[in-house]
């Protein structure tokens, strides 16, 4: 179906990797299987000039595409004997097992655990995506967040104040290749966290992949927080102002600066600019901002 292969696949589908790479030449292949499986924890591709196959899945397991034109995931791994890879005992995971150290019904001591009950299954659920190369991205892209955003059901008594009824989503204020992955009221009053992330990678789409500009605090006003006041960003584990964190970050010296100076700048890092707080983001990039308001 696809003869001439290319397979992708990369956690959290933000990094692309070929799942057969190329083979220096002289290097000796012992583990032609291990050594082609890679982690897939939103969606596996392979494609050809003319289609694209794509399987996304709603937890993380092992993928390869060993052979072109097919693609074979692995959601559990279960081994009855140890496979000599350094654990020193088999992979066997059961409903239980017993102490370390247990005593049998003749009163001899044991120093050695046994498994207790049948093993265990893990179940997933695989999405089939066939669409053209150029449309691809969209497709996978779109069910990915589909699965990790799924619609939590909620069941109202009747009593109270009820749900919001009009309320509008976040659809008319974001961009189509922009992502809210983090919106969380912070302890210190009146501030708010939120996290953005460009939906796509350089090269997936020809409109899409391209850097996205966004108004924080048209997100605030329609999230009915407030009127946005202020913007810092922040490292991406939102620990500290990132200004700070890349001014402390150290230059490796080069044959053109041999003694940098401390301190460190990245593409598309500018404040928020403005009273709409604009702020751009590069393809698969993540930027995190408290906001005050």
């Amino acid at each position: 179906m696809l003869p001439r292969r290319r397979c992708q696949a990369g956690p959290n589908g933000a990094l692309d990797r070929k799942c057969r790479p190329s083979v220096p030449e002289g290097y000796q292949v012992t583990e032609p299987v291990a050594g082609n499986y890679y982690p897939v924890n939103a969606q596996i591709v392979i494609s050809d000039d003319k289609a694209a196959l794509a399987v996304a899945v709603d937890r993380s397991q092992g993928g390869a595409s060993l052979k072109d034109g097919q693609i074979e995931l692995m959601v559990h791994r279960r081994l009855l004997y140890d496979d000599a890879r350094g654990v020193g005992e088999p992979l066997n995971e059961t409903q239980g097992i017993s102490p370390f150290d247990w005593i049998d019904s003749d009163g001899q001591m044991h120093h050695e655990p046994y498994r207790i009950g049948t093993g265990l299954v893990a179940r997933g659920k695989h999405f089939l995506l066939l669409t053209s190369p150029k449309t691809a991205a969209r497709a996978y892209r779109r069910v990915q967040d589909e699965i990790y955003y799924e619609p939590v059901v909620a069941v109202w008594s009747g009593e109270g104040p009820g749900p919001r009824k009009g309320l509008v989503g976040m659809g008319s204020v974001l961009p189509p290749n922009v992502a809210i992955i983090t919106l969380e009221k912070q302890p210190e009053p009146r501030t708010v966290l939120i996290r953005l992330a460009h939906r796509y990678g350089l090269g997936e789409d020809e409109t899409l992949s391209v850097p996205a500009t966004v108004s924080l605090s048209k997100i605030i006003h329609a999230a009915h927080i407030g009127k946005a006041v202020k913007a810092t960003e922040l490292s991406l584990s939102a620990n500290q102002p990132k200004a700070e964190m890349l001014a402390r970050r150290k230059r490796f010296p080069t044959v053109e600066d041999p003694n940098p100076q401390p301190g460190y700048s990245v593409l598309f890092d500018a404040a928020p600019e403005g009273p709409e707080m604009l702020v751009q983001l590069a393809p698969l990039q993540i930027r995190t901002f408290v906001i005050r308001y």
